[in-house]
């Protein structure tokens, strides 16, 4: 994994599906359009590599009603009151229904599943939901998303499957549908990479927190889509353990 630190954004084209308000196609982004594609791995809240807006500790609570805490379990402060003992435990799940939408991103519903609903944009380039994240510790984090892929792998033809992922001040390529290639139509957890080479090649997206703080991870369209070929995310899973599974979390199916 690569890693990412405050710098400037950039950014690459691609695919994804959905059925948010508008049936009319945008411009196809299956090429890059000239943009440059984002190298990085590694989201370092202040140290090297590319950290997402500032560190924290807050999660959101999924919707069916299970409890998620992002600054971790079983991590108390020290006897009294004082600093929470490090490093801690987490394993947390963030819905895109409590995350911050910016138009024209809206939740829509799956084709596949009513609920949870997912975060989704038809126009290129435009739109964005944010997810705030709480930590108590520094260290590193490993990121999943649970992503829409109408058209799973790297190359189905018209189908949007890819985010801008927005970290610590940089802006790094998701091409999710690169990871859906054994995967049936639908949501799946899939972890974060950020794009070295294209079409596929690519690290895995780490945050890297430095300090006890609010972290920011920022999804942005990348692709223009219609109808149920859109790019969507549903939810992020954040933990402290990169083998962690976040199905143990959430199902989809």
């Amino acid at each position: 994994s690569t890693a990412a630190h405050d710098g400037g954004a950039e950014h690459a084209a691609d695919d994804g599906p959905l059925e948010p308000g508008s049936d009319e196609r945008g411009a196809d982004a299956d090429d890059d359009g000239g943009r440059g594609d984002s190298s990085g791995a590694h989201g370092d809240i202040g140290s090297t590599g590319e950290a997402v807006g500032s560190d924290g500790a807050d999660a959101a609570d999924p919707d069916n009603g299970e409890s998620s805490d992002a600054s971790a379990t079983g991590a108390s402060g020290s006897e009294g009151g004082g600093a929470p003992a490090c490093p801690q435990e987490v394993l947390s799940l963030l819905w895109a229904a409590d995350a911050e939408l910016g138009a024209p991103m809206e939740l829509v519903p799956t084709d596949a599943n009513l609920d949870p609903e997912i975060a989704a944009s038809v126009v290129e380039d435009s739109g964005t939901v944010s997810f705030a994240i709480d930590f108590a510790c520094p260290g590193e984090y490993s990121v999943w998303g649970l992503v829409w892929d109408y058209a799973p792998g790297g190359y189905a033809n018209d189908d949007p499957d890819s985010f801008f992922v927005g970290v610590g001040g940089a802006e790094y390529t998701w091409r999710y549908g690169c990871q859906t290639g054994e995967q049936e139509s639908g949501l799946s957890w899939q972890s974060l990479a950020a794009l070295q080479v294209q079409p596929c090649d690519a690290d895995a997206l780490v945050i890297d927190v430095a300090a006890a703080g609010t972290v920011e991870i920022e999804f942005r369209n990348r692709e223009a889509g219609y109808g149920s070929q859109v790019a969507g995310i549903g939810a992020i899973v954040v933990s402290s353990d990169a083998a962690a599974d976040p199905y143990e979390l959430y199902a989809p199916y």
